[in-house]
């Protein structure tokens, strides 16, 4: 599944928030390979997403909001996009997107003003529309065919999301303090599981020296035994049974792990990672990334949030970039780093150090904080 665009109005703190993840022009010598879709060279998409921002910009909720949108897809449950700020107006929200077709699909959902935050099937329209991707043509031509005709709700928003084949919304989310959520990661389905246990094992050896090899429990279902220099550790489905052992950081790795491993056997189309780096040095973090671009498969697209500047020395498109910022009453808005830095000399890490985004944290009032002495005001 690939994101081209999100419209939301009155969800989460969303208001009137759009953003795109197209670009126009083809990038000679791009370092992220083949970022259109196959067979479909002019349709080109932002097949990496760097997603910026300071605290309570909107990064998770941005990743919350799409998978409550894949869920609502597939479960047709309309708890699942139930997030409503306002509920005396109405809200809404669409998406461009495509599978594993040639076609551009295009959802459009509106939740009908409750007081009494309780939805059903009478408050709730759907309109879906799809056009077929020819070969010569590109995002914006196929997003005038399907403008042409007007959008029509449907009488049965559950018979109308049919017309998308849920089957093939392969996604992948995982957010701090949560296991991954939305598709199925199937580490353990072959016999053997190597390639997973290949990956939690440089990983977690590059996180932590006195981490020796990892290897399969086979007298215990889904487990794996982490060896220690003076120690082992049982591991099963992702689960430590003694995880104040290891640290922080060889923790995170641990769930970085079956993401990435999941990525390089290509059991999803769409990815979304959301600040699992935190307790990561900032080394190991870019090799974790650079390792997840050059694993990206064709037709597929990666989303990753962080809070280190340190990513933008690495040499990506600029379009890969977004910044996430908040205003003072709460609205969440989207800035591209291409739609603001044209020339090809422009640099991501000087505009971000210039706070040409105006993304840069309120660090004035935390050094207000300094005058206090002696807990007086």
């Amino acid at each position: 599944m690939i994101i081209l665009r999100l419209n939301v109005d009155n969800f989460y703190a969303f208001k009137d928030f759009s953003i795109h993840f197209t670009y126009p022009k083809k990038i000679v010598n791009s370092t992220v390979n083949n970022e259109f879709l196959i067979n479909r060279p002019h349709f080109r998409y932002k097949k990496v997403n760097i997603v910026m921002g300071s605290n309570a910009s909107g990064k998770t909720t941005l990743g919350k909001m799409l998978m409550n949108i894949f869920s609502f897809i597939v479960t047709k449950e309309i708890n699942k996009i139930s997030i409503v700020s306002d509920t005396s107006r109405p809200a809404s929200f669409t998406m461009d997107f495509v599978l594993n077709t040639p076609e551009l699909y295009r959802i459009d959902v509106e939740l009908l003003p409750s007081q009494e935050r309780k939805y059903d099937d009478t408050n709730v329209k759907v309109c879906v529309r799809r056009v077929a991707i020819q070969k010569t043509d590109d995002y914006e031509r196929c997003v005038s065919k399907l403008d042409a005709p007007p959008k029509v709700f449907a009488e049965s928003y559950i018979s109308e999301l049919g017309k998308i084949d849920s089957s093939a919304l392969g996604w992948n989310f995982t957010f701090p303090n949560h296991d991954s959520i939305g598709g199925i990661l199937r580490v353990y389905d072959n016999e053997d599981c190597a390639i997973y246990l290949k990956v939690l094992e440089n990983i977690l050896m590059a996180l932590d020296p006195s981490i020796t090899k990892v290897e399969k429990l086979d007298t215990v279902k889904n487990s794996c035994i982490i060896w220690l220099k003076d120690t082992k550790l049982l591991m099963q489905e992702g689960k430590l049974a003694l995880e104040d052992v290891l640290s922080s950081g060889t923790v995170a790795g641990i769930g970085m792990a079956a993401f990435i491993a999941g990525l390089i056997e290509n059991q999803n189309g769409f990815y979304y990672s959301d600040e699992r780096f935190s307790f990561i040095y900032s080394d190991v973090e870019k090799a974790l990334i650079a390792l997840m671009i050059a694993q990206l498969h064709d037709d597929a697209q990666l989303f990753i949030t962080t809070h280190n500047t340190d990513i933008l020395d690495m040499n990506l498109p600029k379009h890969s970039f977004t910044f996430l910022k908040k205003s003072p009453s709460g609205d969440i808005e989207a800035v591209s780093a291409s739609s603001v830095l044209k020339k090809n000399s422009d640099s991501v890490r000087n505009a971000v150090a210039n706070d040409v985004f105006s993304m840069a944290p309120k660090l004035d009032l935390i050094n207000e904080l300094v005058q206090l002495k002696g807990g007086h005001l």
